[in-house]
């Protein structure tokens, strides 16, 4: 459907185009018309559609007199004008003029209709440098979004080498602390196991005989000092967990408390008598002074 313009209306006021050759010439009822009119013109619209409809009639009025003036002056040169005697034609005054008269109004026509159609284009030919002007800011737009993604995308690679190489690194680094782990749980078993060994290693085990003898039976030679021995027998001799016991015995009781308490090695108790090895280890869980 063809664009109705202010300028298309103007035309056709001035050369009386009526509201039927509107309707004819954009495709379009009488009703839609009006409405398009209405839309351009707003509340002078009831004006400019009473001077078509006027211009209308006054140019239907014009164009019936010019075609009435017409067919009268011919009637009227005909009767009047003389014969020609060599052809036989009658010419008058009122047939050479209306040719002129309708081509005159033929371009009138033309002219506005070219007119019209000129604004037409001019409209449209600003309407289309605008949407061209939005079209080269909506290209623009898109260049720096497009700048923005690939700045996007090469930070992301970026990034993402980063990333591939620290999780490599990484990786590397659990693998290490793996085989740290490992390697340090092993040789806890090992230390473990030497600990042990040193310990069974440098174990003094002491024996002590029923005659009142201590001596070393097992580990390295150390000095067997049973100082405070003296002090720590009368408290044995009255404690009920030796009362069965001979002087004797609870003598060789303190003294091996004594040597294991003053040994710089660990000590191992072993005793020849089992009651005295008993008493020995009930006292062992009595605080003594």
């Amino acid at each position: 459907m063809l664009v109705i313009t202010p300028a298309d209306i103007k035309n056709g006021i001035k050369y009386g185009v009526g509201v039927d050759e509107f309707c004819s010439k954009y495709d379009c009822t009488e009703e839609e018309f009006e409405r398009r009119v209405r839309g351009m013109y707003h509340g002078k619209a009831d004006e400019i559609l009473g001077e078509i409809r006027a211009s209308e009639r006054k140019h239907r009025k014009d164009r019936s007199r010019f075609r009435s003036g017409k067919v009268k002056g011919t009637s009227a040169g005909l009767l009047d004008a003389p014969m020609d005697a060599g052809d036989g034609t009658v010419e008058t005054e009122q047939d050479t003029a209306a040719p002129a008269e309708t081509i005159e109004s033929e371009l009138e026509l033309l002219r506005a209709e070219e007119k019209t159609v000129s604004d037409r284009v001019m409209t449209e030919e600003n309407d289309f440098q605008l949407l061209l002007s939005h079209h080269k800011e909506k290209l623009g737009e898109l260049r720096e979004i497009q700048k923005e993604l690939l700045r996007i995308k090469n930070t992301f690679i970026a990034k993402s080498e980063q990333f591939r190489l620290i999780v490599a690194d990484d990786n590397s680094l659990v693998e290490r602390m793996n085989k740290i782990s490992e390697a340090r749980r092993a040789n806890i078993k090992d230390l473990e196991r030497i600990r042990e060994r040193i310990k069974v290693l440098e174990t003094v085990t002491l024996y002590a005989y029923d005659d009142g003898n201590i001596t070393i039976i097992d580990g390295p030679a150390m000095e067997l000092d049973d100082t405070g021995s003296d002090g720590l027998f009368p408290e044995l001799v009255t404690n009920p967990k030796c009362e069965n016991l001979t002087v004797r015995q609870i003598r060789l009781i303190a003294r091996m408390f004594c040597i294991v308490k003053n040994a710089s090695l660990p000590t191992e108790v072993l005793f020849d008598s089992e009651s005295v090895g008993k008493a020995y280890n009930q006292l062992l869980d009595t605080p003594i002074a």
